[in-house]
Parts: structure tokens; sequence; C-alpha cells
């Protein structure tokens, strides 16, 4: 009924429609991987690229959706960690995103912590809140292995616009 020509042909299609399932496969599966918080451990923690990773990406936020959260961003040799009101607990994802910090402090860097806070309420209670939230960082920092000597407190700032939103409640680490 076939030829030897199309038993051939039928044999290189099969492996030709086989690999290219397999291809399909690994992308879908690399993907759902790559973004499944679960294996993690954290309901609701994203896995935080490499440095390298993180050059072609923009910001990763680590945290819960939702805006009044407290979250964690991660961004081009910085990190931003926005803060509930009120509140200087660090945020969950913090640990992982000051960690990739920590290895460039490894490679002969320095970091610089610096405060926000907002306009709202009594202005030295924020600025008390915002000093102990900096702190709060140092410290995770050097229990990471951050030397203290590599760390850089820099003056707190408040924010002047009246506003309550996370970007006002803030602690930036950026690398120098």
């Amino acid at each position: 009924m076939f030829s030897d020509g199309d038993d051939n042909q039928g044999i290189v299609l099969g492996v030709v429609f086989g690999l290219i399932a397999l291809v399909i496969g690994l992308v879908i599966g690399v993907s759902i991987y790559q973004t499944n918080p679960a294996r993690l451990g954290h309901s609701e923690t994203l896995l935080v690229p490499s440095a390298t990773d993180r050059i072609a990406l923009g910001p990763v936020v680590i945290g819960p959706s939702t805006p009044a959260a407290a979250k964690v961003a991660v961004e081009i040799a910085s990190v931003k960690i926005y803060f509930d009101p009120s509140q200087s607990a660090m945020p969950v994802g913090a640990n992982e995103a000051l960690s990739i910090l920590a290895q460039e402090v490894v490679a002969g860097r320095t970091l610089a912590i610096a405060g926000y806070y907002d306009a709202s309420g009594a202005g030295d209670r924020n600025a008390d809140l915002s000093r102990q939230r900096a702190a709060n960082v140092r410290d995770l920092l050097v229990s990471l292995g951050v030397p203290p000597g590599k760390i850089e407190m820099q003056t707190l700032r408040g924010i002047a616009e009246a506003g309550t939103d996370e970007r006002t409640r803030r602690i930036e680490v950026n690398v120098r």
C-alpha cells in the first residue's frame, strides 16, 4: 500500500511533530514553574530573579497585590520596601530581595538606606517610625552577612505632599 519513501517520510514527520510537542510542553512547564509561588513555601511570594535577569525585566513586586498591603519591589541595583500604615514589621519577601543586594556587597559594593515618610499624622512620630523601619532593614542586611561598615544610613526624607499611599511609607536600599 505505501512505498518505502512514504515509510521514511512518515517517520520523519512523526519525529518532527514529536519534537514540536516536546518544545511546547517544555515552554509551558518552565513558565508554570517560574510563576508558581507555592514552590517557595509562601503563597504571597514571587520568585525574585537573579541580578543578571533583573536588568531586562524592570521592577518585580513581591507581596500581596492589594494596594494597601506591605510589599517589596526589586529594581536594578535597588530594593524598595513598602510598609503598612503605622507598622515597621518587614513585609513578606524582604528577606529574599535584600539577600540579592547582600550578594552585591560581597562583590565589593556598598549599600545606602534611605527612609521616606508621609505628611499625615504627627511628623515626629512618622520620622521615628521611618527610623525604626530603616533600622529593621539594616539589621536584616547585617543578619544576611553584610558588614555594618558597608551600610550607609542616609537622612530621612519626608514627603511634602499630603498622601497616605504606600509610596510615602517606604525604605529604599540602593547599591553604590
